[in-house]
């Protein structure tokens, strides 16, 4: 591999490394090519923190299935029609696993007619808008999506994109 020929030539900043691995989004390839390679170069107290830290990235994608798993049983009763898209769903369809994609929110896109029911439907099942009622009511005027919360878990909720 000629990249980490390159790196024999110089000191390398392992932490630096780390941190550009994490703000690239690129730990599950990084963490793939570890685990597959035979890398001798590479410290093992580094090939550690990318396991540590692709496992702990593991953990939120579950926890982040099974919110979206929670939101889609709220709609699932109703009769608006909702579209996830991002977040684990991206990750599966566009590279075979949800666990290649790093943790973030839940977006859902709704017509703009159904903002009011698709809102009380959040609101039951446990999240919370947060923002004062007269910016939300700005951000419905003005705006394309408003967040809610719930158990550190986000969901945007899309009216247009």
């Amino acid at each position: 591999m000629k990249g980490f020929e390159l790196m024999k030539e110089r000191e390398v900043d392992w932490d630096e490394v780390f941190s550009i691995v994490k703000n690239q989004k690129i730990l599950p390839l990084v963490h793939q090519t570890l685990r597959d390679s035979n890398l001798s170069d590479v410290p093992e107290e580094f090939v550690n923190r990318i396991r540590k830290e692709f496992h702990r990235n593991g953990l939120l994608i579950q926890m982040q299935k099974n919110a979206l798993s929670h939101v889609w049983k709220a709609f699932s009763s109703t009769s608006i029609p909702v579209m996830f898209f991002k977040g684990p769903v991206l990750g599966g369809m566009a590279y075979g696993s949800p666990f290649w994609r790093k943790p973030g929110d839940i977006d859902i896109l709704i017509q703009p007619s159904d903002y009011t029911e698709a809102r009380q439907i959040l609101v039951g099942a446990g999240y919370e808008v947060n923002k004062p009622p007269y910016v939300e009511r700005k951000l419905r005027l003005r705006g394309s999506e408003m967040v809610f919360s719930r158990n550190g878990f986000e969901v945007d909720l899309h009216w247009s994109l």
